[in-house]
Order: C-alpha cells, then sequence, then structure tokens
C-alpha cells in the first residue's frame, strides 16, 4: 500500500493514545456538558475504529460515509460548548423525548400497545417532564435565533438549525462544506462515483468494481484523523486531561504526512 499504509498507521497510533491515554483519564460519570461530551467522544472514537477497520479491508468508500457522523458530532459538540452550555446542553440531552413523542403520534398504534402502557408511572411523569422543560427551552431558542435573522429556523433540529448553521455558528462551515460535499457523493446514488464502481475498457465493455480497492481510502484517512483529532482536543480541554502537547505532536505528524503525500 506505501503510502496509503503510513496513514492506516498514523490513524492507528491515534486510536491508540485514545486507549492508552485519554479514556483511563475519564472513569466517572458527569453532570451536564462534561456527560454528552463523553458521549460524543465515545461516538466518535468508535466510528474512527470502523473507519479503520474498512479502509484497512480496502473499502474506502464506505468508510467515507461515516466521516458525516464524525464531522456531526464535532459540530454539535463544539456548538454546546461555545456558549449558553448548560442551557444548549439540557435542550441537546432532553430532544429524545421530542423525537419519541413524534415517533408515537406517526404510529398510532404504538399508543395502544401493551408494552407501552405498563412502563412505570414514574417512568412515564419523568418522561413527560422532560418533555416540557425542552420544548419550553426550544421555543426560547428558536425565537433568539429567529431575532438574530441570519438563519431560518430547523423545527427536527434540537438546536433549532441545520448542521449547517451550526457550522457557521462555530467556524467549521469550511468542514462542513468540503467533507459533506465530497462524502455526498457516496452517501447517496450520485453518478460523479461511479468511476470507483464501474470501471470501462477501450472496447466498450465494462467491469463491475465491487471488490475491496484502495479507492478513497487516503482521502477518507485524511478526514477522519484531522476532525478526530480535533474532538480529541476538545475532549482534553474540556476534562483539563493535560495531554495537549501530545495531541499536537500528532497534529504535527499528521500535517508534515498530508503535505508530503
Amino acid at each position: 500500500m506505501g503510502k496509503v499504509q503510513d496513514f492506516l498507521n498514523l490513524n492507528q497510533r491515534i486510536i491508540d493514545f485514545v486507549d492508552k491515554n485519554v479514556k483511563t483519564k475519564v472513569t466517572k460519570s458527569q453532570p451536564g456538558f462534561k456527560q454528552i461530551a463523553i458521549f460524543l467522544f465515545a461516538k466518535s472514537t468508535k466510528t474512527a475504529r470502523a473507519i479503520q477497520l474498512l479502509c484497512s479491508k480496502g473499502f474506502g468508500q464506505d468508510a467515507a460515509i461515516l466521516t458525516r457522523s464524525l464531522l456531526e458530532n464535532l459540530i454539535t459538540l463544539s456548538y454546546i460548548g461555545k456558549q449558553d452550555t448548560d442551557k444548549r446542553a439540557k435542550l441537546f440531552a432532553g430532544h429524545f423525548t421530542v423525537d419519541y413523542r413524534k415517533y408515537l403520534e406517526k404510529h398510532n398504534e404504538l399508543l395502544s400497545d401493551k408494552r407501552y402502557l405498563q412502563i412505570d408511572s414514574n417512568v412515564k411523569k419523568r418522561h413527560d417532564e422532560i418533555y416540557d422543560e425542552t420544548i419550553r427551552l426550544k421555543k426560547v431558542e428558536c425565537n433568539r435565533i429567529k431575532d438574530t435573522g441570519c438563519y431560518g429556523i430547523n423545527q427536527n433540529s434540537w438546536s433549532c438549525l441545520s448542521l449547517s448553521g451550526m457550522a457557521k455558528e462555530t467556524n467549521l462551515v469550511v468542514y462542513y462544506d468540503r467533507v459533506y460535499w465530497l462524502v455526498s457523493q457516496f452517501s447517496h446514488p450520485h453518478l460523479a462515483s461511479s468511476a470507483g464502481y464501474v470501471v470501462e475498457n477501450g472496447d466498450g465493455s465494462f467491469i463491475i468494481n465491487d471488490m475491496p480497492s484502495e479507492v478513497f481510502i487516503q482521502e477518507t484517512l485524511v478526514i477522519v484523523m484531522n476532525v478526530h483529532l480535533m474532538i480529541i482536543k476538545m475532549f482534553n480541554d474540556i476534562f483539563q486531561l493535560g495531554l495537549g502537547q501530545t495531541i499536537g505532536s500528532f497534529f504535527k505528524d499528521y500535517t508534515d504526512l498530508v503535505g508530503n503525500s
């Protein structure tokens, strides 16, 4: 694999660093924003592992699709941590009740499901309390955003903003534009990616190329390491783990590798 193997090696070093030096420092439950940070960090690290596995097996296009999820974690963590952190953390955490209520309304038969009706009354009461508080917070937040006149309101989003809006608010719009646009050709049925799946011969025939290859592996690893390192840096800053120098060294190794590729 040559250069591709260099990217795989560096990405694995980052994952090993997380295992040995980051996860071992945060082992107790945390309140509010810190608990959300733990969740998004864990989710991101698992996605980075999945990308590493797919790339090592020659499935670059499929791994690229997962970078969208990784970027969404980064944007979400950045947006919550930027300002009004406690309020945004509570809104993010409680929005599952809003989504669940919408799900039940779309599937009315579930409302008469005996399993649902047998849920402990105290649990249902607490669920309703979280729902009411989340709706209140969301109304305030949507009105705040509407008053700025900078963005349209996305009622389906926990933040009242689209992902691109949150990216703009956190100075991550360049990542959003480049990564989302770049990998959308693999996430959706897009002819721009056809060259990687169908190889035309000079005589008018073609080959269906659905086997492992090096197509888009290096590009995917470039994305995942950059975004993952940014999430690791944020996690380090939030919990004050004192790992900034080592993380900076990884950024340097990453920059040098990309610059020499």
